[in-house]
Protein backbone atom coordinates (compact mmCIF):
# COMPACT_ATOMS: atom_id res chain seq x y z
CA UNK A 1 0.00 0.00 0.00
CA UNK A 2 2.91 2.36 0.70
CA UNK A 3 4.18 1.90 -2.86
CA UNK A 4 0.71 2.60 -4.26
CA UNK A 5 0.37 5.79 -2.26
CA UNK A 6 3.89 6.97 -3.11
CA UNK A 7 3.25 6.84 -6.85
CA UNK A 8 -0.28 8.16 -6.56
CA UNK A 9 1.27 11.17 -4.83
CA UNK A 10 3.87 11.35 -7.60
CA UNK A 11 1.10 11.57 -10.21
CA UNK A 12 -0.80 14.21 -8.26
CA UNK A 13 2.33 16.33 -7.91
CA UNK A 14 3.85 15.94 -11.38
CA UNK A 15 1.82 14.16 -14.07
CA UNK A 16 -1.76 15.34 -13.51
CA UNK A 17 -1.03 19.11 -13.35
CA UNK A 18 0.55 19.02 -16.82
CA UNK A 19 -1.66 16.40 -18.49
CA UNK A 20 -4.26 18.58 -20.17
CA UNK A 21 -1.83 21.22 -21.46
CA UNK A 22 0.54 18.61 -22.88
CA UNK A 23 -2.34 16.78 -24.53
CA UNK A 24 -3.32 19.98 -26.32
CA UNK A 25 0.28 20.32 -27.50
CA UNK A 26 0.59 16.65 -28.57
CA UNK A 27 3.68 16.52 -26.36
CA UNK A 28 5.10 13.84 -24.09
CA UNK A 29 5.75 14.69 -20.44
CA UNK A 30 9.54 14.31 -20.49
CA UNK A 31 9.84 16.19 -17.21
CA UNK A 32 7.73 13.67 -15.28
CA UNK A 33 9.47 10.80 -17.07
CA UNK A 34 12.89 12.01 -15.97
CA UNK A 35 11.66 12.42 -12.39
CA UNK A 36 10.14 8.94 -12.46
CA UNK A 37 13.43 7.42 -13.63
CA UNK A 38 15.19 9.01 -10.65
CA UNK A 39 13.03 6.95 -8.28
CA UNK A 40 13.32 3.19 -7.68
CA UNK A 41 10.31 2.49 -9.91
CA UNK A 42 12.06 0.74 -12.81
CA UNK A 43 14.61 -0.99 -10.59
CA UNK A 44 11.89 -3.32 -9.34
CA UNK A 45 11.78 -5.22 -12.63
CA UNK A 46 15.44 -4.96 -13.68
CA UNK A 47 17.86 -7.66 -12.44
CA UNK A 48 20.30 -6.73 -9.70
CA UNK A 49 23.38 -7.36 -11.85
CA UNK A 50 22.26 -4.56 -14.19
CA UNK A 51 21.50 -1.96 -11.53
CA UNK A 52 18.03 -3.05 -10.45
CA UNK A 53 16.56 -5.01 -7.55
CA UNK A 54 15.54 -8.64 -7.48
CA UNK A 55 12.48 -8.80 -9.70
CA UNK A 56 9.35 -7.62 -7.89
CA UNK A 57 6.54 -7.38 -10.42
CA UNK A 58 3.82 -7.02 -7.82
CA UNK A 59 5.61 -4.14 -6.11
CA UNK A 60 6.09 -2.52 -9.51
CA UNK A 61 2.41 -3.00 -10.39
CA UNK A 62 1.31 -1.54 -7.05
CA UNK A 63 3.28 1.60 -7.93
CA UNK A 64 1.89 1.63 -11.46
CA UNK A 65 -1.66 1.29 -10.15
CA UNK A 66 -1.11 4.21 -7.81
CA UNK A 67 0.33 6.27 -10.66
CA UNK A 68 -2.54 5.43 -13.03
CA UNK A 69 -5.17 6.19 -10.40
CA UNK A 70 -4.19 9.86 -10.31
CA UNK A 71 -2.32 10.59 -13.58
CA UNK A 72 -5.21 11.77 -15.82
CA UNK A 73 -2.82 11.18 -18.73
CA UNK A 74 -3.47 8.04 -20.74
CA UNK A 75 -0.44 8.64 -22.93
CA UNK A 76 1.97 8.69 -20.01
CA UNK A 77 0.53 5.51 -18.47
CA UNK A 78 0.57 3.66 -21.79
CA UNK A 79 4.21 4.68 -22.18
CA UNK A 80 5.02 3.17 -18.79
CA UNK A 81 3.18 -0.03 -19.76
CA UNK A 82 5.02 -0.31 -23.08
CA UNK A 83 8.36 0.21 -21.34
CA UNK A 84 7.51 -2.49 -18.78
CA UNK A 85 6.66 -4.94 -21.57
CA UNK A 86 9.96 -4.18 -23.32
CA UNK A 87 11.85 -4.78 -20.06
CA UNK A 88 10.03 -8.08 -19.55
CA UNK A 89 10.99 -9.23 -23.04
CA UNK A 90 14.61 -8.25 -22.48
CA UNK A 91 14.58 -10.02 -19.10
CA UNK A 92 13.13 -13.22 -20.49
CA UNK A 93 14.78 -13.49 -23.88
CA UNK A 94 17.74 -11.11 -24.03
CA UNK A 95 21.32 -12.32 -24.10
CA UNK A 96 23.66 -11.12 -21.33
CA UNK A 97 25.25 -8.79 -23.90
CA UNK A 98 21.89 -7.31 -24.89
CA UNK A 99 20.91 -6.87 -21.26
CA UNK A 100 24.24 -5.23 -20.40
CA UNK A 101 23.77 -2.82 -23.29
CA UNK A 102 20.14 -1.80 -22.80
CA UNK A 103 19.23 -2.11 -19.11
CA UNK A 104 21.50 0.78 -18.01
CA UNK A 105 20.00 2.94 -20.78
CA UNK A 106 16.46 2.12 -19.68
CA UNK A 107 17.20 2.85 -16.03
CA UNK A 108 18.64 6.20 -17.13
CA UNK A 109 15.40 7.10 -18.92
CA UNK A 110 15.82 5.94 -22.53
CA UNK A 111 12.42 5.49 -24.17
CA UNK A 112 11.56 2.37 -26.16
CA UNK A 113 9.17 1.59 -28.99
CA UNK A 114 7.73 -1.67 -30.30
CA UNK A 115 7.16 -1.73 -34.04
CA UNK A 116 4.68 -4.37 -35.22
CA UNK A 117 2.05 -2.73 -37.44
CA UNK A 118 2.63 -2.04 -41.14
CA UNK A 119 0.63 0.18 -43.50
CA UNK A 120 -0.79 -2.70 -45.53
CA UNK A 121 -1.56 -5.21 -42.76
CA UNK A 122 -1.85 -3.62 -39.33
CA UNK A 123 -0.63 -5.98 -36.60
CA UNK A 124 -1.18 -9.23 -38.55
CA UNK A 125 2.21 -10.87 -38.00
CA UNK A 126 1.59 -13.44 -40.74
CA UNK A 127 1.57 -10.73 -43.42
CA UNK A 128 4.57 -8.64 -42.33
CA UNK A 129 6.94 -7.52 -45.09
CA UNK A 130 9.72 -5.98 -42.98
CA UNK A 131 12.75 -8.25 -43.25
CA UNK A 132 16.44 -8.48 -42.53
CA UNK A 133 18.11 -10.22 -45.43
CA UNK A 134 21.28 -12.17 -44.70
CA UNK A 135 24.16 -11.02 -46.90
CA UNK A 136 27.15 -13.06 -48.05
CA UNK A 137 29.13 -12.05 -44.96
CA UNK A 138 26.42 -13.40 -42.68
CA UNK A 139 25.25 -9.97 -41.52
CA UNK A 140 21.66 -8.76 -41.59
CA UNK A 141 20.32 -5.83 -43.62
CA UNK A 142 16.96 -4.54 -42.37
CA UNK A 143 14.42 -2.94 -44.70
CA UNK A 144 10.76 -2.10 -44.22
CA UNK A 145 8.22 0.37 -42.93
CA UNK A 146 6.27 0.34 -39.69
CA UNK A 147 3.12 2.30 -39.07
CA UNK A 148 1.36 3.88 -36.09
CA UNK A 149 4.29 3.32 -33.71
CA UNK A 150 4.09 4.87 -30.25
CA UNK A 151 7.19 6.94 -29.49
CA UNK A 152 8.60 6.45 -32.97
CA UNK A 153 9.89 10.07 -32.95
CA UNK A 154 11.33 9.90 -29.42
CA UNK A 155 12.53 6.32 -28.77
CA UNK A 156 16.17 5.44 -28.27
CA UNK A 157 15.71 1.76 -29.13
CA UNK A 158 12.94 -0.03 -31.02
CA UNK A 159 11.90 -3.67 -30.96
CA UNK A 160 11.17 -4.31 -34.64
CA UNK A 161 9.10 -7.30 -35.72
CA UNK A 162 10.06 -8.79 -39.07
CA UNK A 163 11.61 -11.82 -40.68
CA UNK A 164 14.93 -13.27 -41.79
CA UNK A 165 13.85 -14.83 -45.11
CA UNK A 166 16.93 -17.00 -45.53
CA UNK A 167 16.26 -18.72 -42.20
CA UNK A 168 12.49 -19.05 -42.02
CA UNK A 169 9.55 -18.22 -44.25
CA UNK A 170 7.09 -18.46 -41.37
CA UNK A 171 8.55 -17.60 -37.98
CA UNK A 172 9.08 -13.94 -37.25
CA UNK A 173 12.23 -12.39 -35.81
CA UNK A 174 12.63 -9.57 -33.28
CA UNK A 175 15.34 -7.00 -33.90
CA UNK A 176 16.75 -4.57 -31.34
CA UNK A 177 17.41 -1.43 -33.38
CA UNK A 178 19.10 1.70 -32.08
CA UNK A 179 17.10 4.56 -33.57
CA UNK A 180 20.22 6.65 -34.12
CA UNK A 181 21.58 4.06 -36.57
CA UNK A 182 22.12 5.02 -40.18
CA UNK A 183 19.09 4.12 -42.25
CA UNK A 184 16.49 4.57 -39.50
CA UNK A 185 14.02 7.35 -40.20
CA UNK A 186 11.13 8.39 -37.94
CA UNK A 187 8.28 10.49 -39.24
CA UNK A 188 6.91 13.56 -37.46
CA UNK A 189 4.44 13.12 -34.62
CA UNK A 190 0.90 12.68 -35.93
CA UNK A 191 -2.20 14.43 -34.61
CA UNK A 192 -4.51 11.98 -32.84
CA UNK A 193 -7.89 12.04 -31.15
CA UNK A 194 -6.68 10.54 -27.88
CA UNK A 195 -3.52 9.62 -25.98
CA UNK A 196 -1.97 12.68 -27.58
CA UNK A 197 0.92 12.76 -25.13
CA UNK A 198 2.43 9.73 -26.90
CA UNK A 199 4.24 10.98 -30.03
CA UNK A 200 3.14 8.46 -32.69
CA UNK A 201 4.38 8.11 -36.25
CA UNK A 202 5.89 5.76 -38.81
CA UNK A 203 9.38 4.26 -38.90
CA UNK A 204 11.30 3.45 -42.05
CA UNK A 205 14.31 1.15 -42.22
CA UNK A 206 16.52 1.37 -45.25
CA UNK A 207 19.54 -0.92 -45.40
CA UNK A 208 20.03 -0.83 -41.63
CA UNK A 209 23.07 -2.94 -40.72
CA UNK A 210 22.40 -5.51 -37.99
CA UNK A 211 23.88 -8.78 -36.79
CA UNK A 212 22.79 -11.82 -34.81
CA UNK A 213 23.70 -9.88 -31.67
CA UNK A 214 20.69 -7.64 -32.41
CA UNK A 215 18.16 -10.49 -32.60
CA UNK A 216 16.04 -10.95 -29.47
CA UNK A 217 14.78 -14.40 -28.48
CA UNK A 218 16.51 -16.42 -31.17
CA UNK A 219 16.72 -19.48 -28.90
CA UNK A 220 12.94 -19.73 -28.43
CA UNK A 221 11.78 -18.24 -31.73
CA UNK A 222 10.58 -14.74 -32.48
CA UNK A 223 6.88 -15.52 -32.24
CA UNK A 224 7.03 -16.87 -28.70
CA UNK A 225 9.19 -13.95 -27.57
CA UNK A 226 6.81 -11.46 -29.17
CA UNK A 227 3.66 -13.00 -27.70
CA UNK A 228 5.19 -13.12 -24.22
CA UNK A 229 6.25 -9.50 -24.49
CA UNK A 230 3.02 -8.06 -25.88
CA UNK A 231 0.91 -10.03 -23.39
CA UNK A 232 2.40 -7.95 -20.59
CA UNK A 233 1.31 -4.82 -22.45
CA UNK A 234 -2.17 -6.19 -23.13
CA UNK A 235 -2.78 -7.04 -19.48
CA UNK A 236 -1.50 -3.75 -18.12
CA UNK A 237 -3.11 -1.62 -20.86
CA UNK A 238 -6.56 -2.82 -19.88
CA UNK A 239 -5.97 -2.83 -16.14
CA UNK A 240 -4.31 0.59 -15.90
CA UNK A 241 -6.62 2.10 -18.50
CA UNK A 242 -9.54 1.44 -16.21
CA UNK A 243 -7.64 2.87 -13.24
CA UNK A 244 -7.33 6.18 -15.08
CA UNK A 245 -11.01 6.83 -14.32
CA UNK A 246 -10.53 6.98 -10.55
CA UNK A 247 -9.95 10.77 -10.24
CA UNK A 248 -13.09 11.48 -12.26
CA UNK A 249 -15.07 8.96 -10.22
CA UNK A 250 -13.99 10.75 -7.03
CA UNK A 251 -15.19 14.07 -8.48
CA UNK A 252 -18.43 12.43 -9.56
CA UNK A 253 -19.10 11.29 -6.00
CA UNK A 254 -18.69 14.87 -4.77
CA UNK A 255 -20.97 16.10 -7.56
CA UNK A 256 -23.83 13.71 -6.83
CA UNK A 257 -23.74 14.51 -3.11
CA UNK A 258 -23.81 18.29 -3.63
CA UNK A 259 -26.06 18.69 -6.68
CA UNK A 260 -29.81 18.24 -6.30
CA UNK A 261 -32.59 17.22 -8.66
CA UNK A 262 -36.28 17.41 -7.71
CA UNK A 263 -35.38 18.36 -4.19
CA UNK A 264 -33.04 15.45 -3.53
CA UNK A 265 -29.27 14.98 -3.95
CA UNK A 266 -28.43 13.15 -7.15
CA UNK A 267 -26.97 10.36 -5.02
CA UNK A 268 -30.51 9.47 -3.87
CA UNK A 269 -31.74 8.76 -7.39
CA UNK A 270 -31.61 5.09 -8.36
CA UNK A 271 -30.72 5.98 -11.94
CA UNK A 272 -27.53 7.71 -10.74
CA UNK A 273 -26.77 4.86 -8.35
CA UNK A 274 -27.04 2.45 -11.29
CA UNK A 275 -24.55 4.47 -13.32
CA UNK A 276 -22.04 4.71 -10.47
CA UNK A 277 -22.29 1.03 -9.55
CA UNK A 278 -21.86 0.00 -13.19
CA UNK A 279 -18.69 2.06 -13.26
CA UNK A 280 -17.41 0.53 -10.03
CA UNK A 281 -18.17 -2.99 -11.24
CA UNK A 282 -16.24 -2.31 -14.44
CA UNK A 283 -13.23 -0.99 -12.53
CA UNK A 284 -13.19 -3.98 -10.18
CA UNK A 285 -13.64 -6.47 -13.02
CA UNK A 286 -10.73 -4.88 -14.87
CA UNK A 287 -8.50 -4.95 -11.82
CA UNK A 288 -9.13 -8.54 -10.85
CA UNK A 289 -9.00 -9.80 -14.42
CA UNK A 290 -5.63 -8.05 -14.70
CA UNK A 291 -4.38 -9.62 -11.48
CA UNK A 292 -5.44 -13.07 -12.65
CA UNK A 293 -3.94 -12.67 -16.11
CA UNK A 294 -0.64 -11.34 -14.75
CA UNK A 295 -0.44 -14.19 -12.23
CA UNK A 296 -0.91 -16.67 -15.04
CA UNK A 297 1.74 -15.04 -17.19
CA UNK A 298 4.37 -14.84 -14.45
CA UNK A 299 3.72 -18.48 -13.54
CA UNK A 300 3.76 -19.82 -17.09
CA UNK A 301 0.10 -20.86 -17.12
CA UNK A 302 -1.05 -22.13 -20.56
CA UNK A 303 -4.09 -19.80 -20.53
CA UNK A 304 -2.01 -16.64 -20.03
CA UNK A 305 -2.03 -15.51 -23.66
CA UNK A 306 -5.82 -15.92 -23.82
CA UNK A 307 -6.53 -14.13 -20.55
CA UNK A 308 -4.12 -11.37 -21.60
CA UNK A 309 -6.48 -10.46 -24.43
CA UNK A 310 -9.48 -10.81 -22.12
CA UNK A 311 -7.83 -8.39 -19.67
CA UNK A 312 -7.20 -5.88 -22.46
CA UNK A 313 -10.79 -6.01 -23.71
CA UNK A 314 -12.28 -5.89 -20.21
CA UNK A 315 -10.27 -2.84 -19.17
CA UNK A 316 -10.68 -0.97 -22.44
CA UNK A 317 -14.46 -1.48 -22.39
CA UNK A 318 -14.73 -0.43 -18.74
CA UNK A 319 -12.67 2.71 -19.38
CA UNK A 320 -14.66 3.70 -22.45
CA UNK A 321 -18.07 3.10 -20.87
CA UNK A 322 -17.09 4.90 -17.67
CA UNK A 323 -15.74 7.91 -19.54
CA UNK A 324 -18.91 8.17 -21.62
CA UNK A 325 -21.06 8.02 -18.48
CA UNK A 326 -18.98 10.75 -16.84
CA UNK A 327 -19.51 13.04 -19.83
CA UNK A 328 -23.26 12.49 -19.43
CA UNK A 329 -23.19 12.94 -15.67
CA UNK A 330 -21.22 16.20 -15.73
CA UNK A 331 -23.31 17.58 -18.58
CA UNK A 332 -21.84 20.65 -20.24
CA UNK A 333 -18.78 20.49 -17.96
CA UNK A 334 -18.10 17.01 -19.28
CA UNK A 335 -18.75 17.89 -22.90
CA UNK A 336 -16.51 20.95 -22.97
CA UNK A 337 -12.80 20.61 -23.67
CA UNK A 338 -11.28 19.57 -20.35
CA UNK A 339 -10.12 16.66 -18.23
CA UNK A 340 -13.31 14.60 -18.67
CA UNK A 341 -13.55 14.87 -22.46
CA UNK A 342 -9.77 14.40 -22.55
CA UNK A 343 -10.10 11.06 -20.76
CA UNK A 344 -12.94 10.00 -23.05
CA UNK A 345 -10.63 10.57 -26.02
CA UNK A 346 -7.92 8.54 -24.28
CA UNK A 347 -10.43 5.77 -23.62
CA UNK A 348 -11.40 5.65 -27.29
CA UNK A 349 -7.72 5.44 -28.16
CA UNK A 350 -7.14 2.57 -25.73
CA UNK A 351 -9.65 0.47 -27.66
CA UNK A 352 -7.18 0.58 -30.59
CA UNK A 353 -3.84 0.45 -28.75
CA UNK A 354 -2.33 -3.03 -28.84
CA UNK A 355 -4.78 -4.32 -31.44
CA UNK A 356 -8.46 -3.94 -32.22
CA UNK A 357 -11.26 -5.79 -30.45
CA UNK A 358 -11.59 -8.09 -33.47
CA UNK A 359 -7.91 -9.05 -33.25
CA UNK A 360 -8.18 -9.86 -29.55
CA UNK A 361 -11.34 -11.89 -30.03
CA UNK A 362 -9.60 -13.90 -32.74
CA UNK A 363 -6.72 -14.51 -30.35
CA UNK A 364 -9.08 -15.55 -27.53
CA UNK A 365 -10.89 -17.97 -29.86
CA UNK A 366 -7.70 -19.46 -31.28
CA UNK A 367 -6.08 -19.82 -27.85
CA UNK A 368 -9.19 -21.53 -26.47
CA UNK A 369 -9.32 -23.89 -29.44
CA UNK A 370 -5.66 -24.73 -28.97
CA UNK A 371 -6.12 -25.38 -25.25
CA UNK A 372 -9.23 -27.49 -25.75
CA UNK A 373 -7.28 -29.90 -27.95
CA UNK A 374 -4.68 -30.60 -25.23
Amino acid sequence: MAIYEAYRTFSEAHIAPRALALSRENAFDHQSWELLCKTDFWKRIVPKEFGGFEQDWWGFIAGLEGMASAAQDGGFILTVVSQAAFIHGLNQFGTPEQQSKYFPQLLAGALTATAIAEPHTGTDASALKTNAAENTAGNLILNGKKWNISHAPTATVTLVVGRIPERSERDIALFLVDNAQEGVHAGPAQAKMGNRTIPTSYLEFKDVALSDADVLGSKVGGFKALVETVTVARILDGWMGAMLMKPILEKAMVLIETRASKGRPLSKHQYIQLKITNLLIGLKQSRYTGIGAMSQLLNGHPEAYMTGSIAKLTGAKAFQEAAQEMVNLFGSAGYLEGEISHLLNDAMGLSIVGGTEEMHRINIFNQYRRLSKN
